[in-house]
């Protein structure tokens, strides 16, 4: 009981001596079997995180998801779901629920997806909109990633974040469970779709 209220009281000095894994690193233990088979875990600025556990809103969400992003995203680009994007230089590999992806799966035989391949990220958040706002906002803008998409099922709208740069990303839009949605793939607008086709 007293080493349960010292970790309470020092939890400061706890995560000052945490030790940041590389992504290099946490490809190694992956590939030993540390995490177990089906880990729900992503390497977020050198942190192993646990991944939200997903809800029926959230499964029902993925699936509208892909079945649209598949019908409307045109050859040159694929759907890829829930897989991991490295970004290398934040020792940082996030599984995004989808990312359309420039070429197509067999050009990523040989070599890990990264963010320059990716031409929009999409996360799908309701309990994790803190973590998903904020530290992968800001993850995404600073490795290089065009446009990333928040789908906020609680507020039922969706957040579209351009214009990405060091910092995170310059531009942000918000839009409405009425509103039409462009998808912009290198700049192209390649089609419109009402948000409300992939709200549960």
């Amino acid at each position: 009981m007293a080493s349960v209220s010292l970790l309470e009281k020092d939890h400061r000095l706890l995560l000052d001596r945490r030790h940041r894994v590389t992504l290099a690193e946490y490809h190694r233990m992956a590939e030993a079997g540390v995490f177990g088979v089906d880990p729900h875990i992503e390497l977020l600025e050198g942190m192993i995180v646990a991944r939200a556990t997903e809800n029926s809103p959230h499964v029902l969400a993925t699936d509208l998801v892909q079945s649209l992003l598949t019908r409307l995203v045109p050859p040159g680009f694929y759907v890829s779901m829930g897989n991991p994007v490295a970004i290398a230089e934040r020792d940082s590999e996030p599984e995004p629920d989808a990312a359309i992806v420039r070429g197509t799966p067999r050009d990523y035989t040989a070599r890990r997806r990264t963010a320059r391949d990716a031409a929009v990220v999409i996360e799908i958040t309701d309990t994790s909109y803190d973590l998903d706002s904020r530290v992968k906002t800001a993850l995404y803008g600073a490795a290089g990633v065009p446009i990333y998409w928040l789908l906020d099922l609680n507020r039922q709208r969706l957040e579209i974040h351009s214009d990405p740069s060091l910092d995170g990303y310059r531009r942000r839009v918000e839009r409405e469970a009425d509103a039409l949605v462009p998808i912009l793939l290198d700049g192209v607008e390649v089609a419109q779709f009402p948000l409300r086709e992939i709200l549960p």
